[in-house]
């Protein structure tokens, strides 16, 4: 599957055979709203609807798995994303890049790096558990608003730290 837009383009290979399920590797380097329409799993939708995107933004997700259904969320998935210059629940990012991998309602992130206007922050691993609703950061370094970052994740959260002062 080729799909071509102004934006960019979305490359799909998979493969399904009865006794091994579903094998895939996709390659998208455009808006995701661009396919939001064939976007059918209500979370997929939630989560791309976070993101806004301008002109500006570029993106790069490489991502392969296989599933023992027809559903990726049944089986383990894992690649590399990387955008530029876009928008995450309204705040502003120039660059976050990581390796990713998720499982159902788990994702997992590592290497993280992430620009923003004010500074980088980097993180060995983030941890995402939709299901339970945690997030769990490991080794945080990091000179970005924490109240910005947090709020991505956890509004409420992000509201209680803003009473703190942190010091650079």
């Amino acid at each position: 599957l080729l799909l071509r837009h102004k934006t960019g383009t979305l490359g799909l290979k998979a493969m399904w055979k009865q006794k091994e399920g579903l094998h895939y590797k996709a390659l998208l380097q455009m808006d995701p709203n661009v396919f939001m329409p064939f976007a059918h799993l209500p979370q997929t939708k939630a989560i791309l609807k976070r993101f806004q995107f301008s002109d500006e933004s570029s993106i790069f997700a490489e991502i392969s798995g296989g599933s023992p259904t027809t559903d990726i969320h049944d089986g383990q998935n894992s690649g590399r994303v990387e955008l530029h210059n876009f928008k995450y629940r309204s705040v502003d990012f120039r660059r976050v890049e990581a390796n990713v991998s998720f499982t159902g309602e788990t994702h997992t992130y590592r290497n993280l790096q992430v620009e923003r206007a004010e500074g980088h922050a980097t993180a060995d691993e983030v941890h995402v558990d939709d299901a339970v609703h945690t997030v769990k950061l490991t080794n945080v370094v990091s000179e970005v608003d924490p109240v910005a970052l947090v709020s991505c994740f956890a509004k409420d959260t992000s509201e209680v730290i803003a009473r703190y002062r942190f010091d650079k």
